[in-house]
């Protein structure tokens, strides 16, 4: 049997030309491969795949190129020690002295700078979880802000000419247990909200005298 090596066409031992393209029918060995669109085997020749139509690059074999030897490396050249003057003592070897480069530790500063950072962020989380908490209530749906216990100064400011009566003198005031405080006044909203939650009755609408 002949084949194509174009269409990959098969034809009797007779037959020398392809009957589609005209192109000259070759009787060697079929040395197949696997087409890279159909997965299909097809000649290691073949510029077409007869199973899918894809034009695929002829696989040839590799030419071996003549290994061209690596030049000699050059030789080193010893120089012989000078020689000294008659009557002059000999001077002891001493140690090549090298010149040292200090570079900056790098992976040390960065090492450094992620402590810092570490350092930083874990303060600022204790601060705000322990001054800046604020929490929505699920009965009324209000934010709340955690008062933590310590020492401040109630009364009238310093230079305060609106102050009252009953806010007079500043004295101090010390709290001893925290508590949640409302961050903003109860509405309407959150007031049939928490009657909602909790299951108790509203209290009837007031009414308004024209």
């Amino acid at each position: 049997m002949k084949t194509c090596p174009t269409c990959q066409q098969t034809y009797p031992d007779n037959a020398e030309f392809c009957r589609h393209d005209g192109t000259p029918l070759v009787a060697h060995p079929r040395e197949e491969r696997e087409c890279p669109y159909c997965a299909e085997m097809i000649l290691k020749k073949a510029r077409v795949c007869k199973h899918c139509g894809h034009d695929v690059e002829p696989l040839m074999k590799p030419e071996i190129s003549p290994q061209i030897p690596l030049p000699a490396p050059p030789e080193m050249v010893v120089e012989a020690p000078s020689p000294q003057p008659p009557g002059s003592k000999p001077v002891a070897g001493k140690p090549p002295q090298f010149r040292t480069i200090s570079e900056p530790p790098a992976k040390m500063k960065f090492i450094v700078m992620a402590l810092v950072a570490l350092i930083l962020i874990v303060a600022g989380v204790w601060y705000f979880s322990e001054h800046g908490k604020v929490r929505v209530n699920p009965k009324d749906g209000l934010k709340y802000v955690w008062i933590p216990p310590g020492t401040f100064k109630m009364g009238c400011s310093p230079g305060d000419n609106d102050c009252d009566v009953n806010e007079k003198p500043t004295h101090q005031v010390t709290i001893t247990k925290g508590f949640w405080l409302g961050q903003t006044p109860v509405t309407v909203g959150a007031y049939k909200h928490f009657v909602w939650a909790t299951g108790i009755q509203m209290p009837p609408e007031p009414v308004m005298d024209n």
